[in-house]
């Protein structure tokens, strides 16, 4: 029911305020050839890169968020060994940071605005075997998609006051999946 209350205000703003934002978008130059990736158009290399290597998905914010992801991948080709990498970012400056540092096999897009068209899109797309979100950035689409396709989400690097955990643990009870972790000195670790 959450869900799809959620989505009719989400489809509903969308529609209404799409335009608009559009033309924030153009004015700021923020347009490009990959803008349609924010609509789950992904490109076709991402289906055929995959192969039967496993593939993480990784969601970085901007550029603070990929340099933490390139950490993050370092440690994982150290200790996992070969597997498929999609990384998306919200920002231009992200995503050409991405690009620059990131290694030569990852796959480097646009996160999907959150309705679940272009989510679903996305996923089926990307079909991703693990989703790690960087920050405390929550979508609500992406992570019912990894529910309902049954694929692990973490929250990584995610800080949560002490107050603030009360309106997740409220959230919790209405979206049974997201389970609020331990609180340390003051931050929260979530698994979604």
């Amino acid at each position: 029911m959450v869900f799809w209350v959620y989505n009719i205000i989400a489809t509903v703003g969308l529609f209404c305020a799409g335009p608009v934002i559009f033309l924030w978008f153009l004015i700021r130059g923020s347009i490009d050839s990959h803008f349609k990736e924010r609509l789950g158009m992904l490109p076709r290399e991402v289906m055929q890169s995959k192969g039967k290597r496993p593939r993480i998905w990784i969601h970085a914010v901007s550029v603070g968020e990929v340099k933490l992801a390139n950490a993050i991948v370092r440690v994982l080709k150290s200790q996992k060994g070969v597997f498929s990498l999609v990384l998306s970012t919200m920002t231009n400056s992200g995503r050409e940071t991405a690009r620059e540092t990131m290694p030569t096999d990852a796959i480097v897009i646009y996160a999907p605005i959150d309705a679940w068209w272009c989510v679903k899109r996305s996923f089926q797309r990307a079909s991703p075997d693990l989703f790690i979100n960087l920050e405390t950035e929550i979508w609500p689409n992406l992570l019912w998609a990894c529910k309902k396709l049954n694929v692990p989400a973490f929250l990584m690097n995610g800080r949560i006051s002490v107050r603030s955990i009360g309106t997740y643990k409220r959230v919790r009870k209405i979206d049974r999946h997201l389970q609020a972790g331990e609180v340390f000195d003051g931050r929260c670790s979530l698994c979604l």
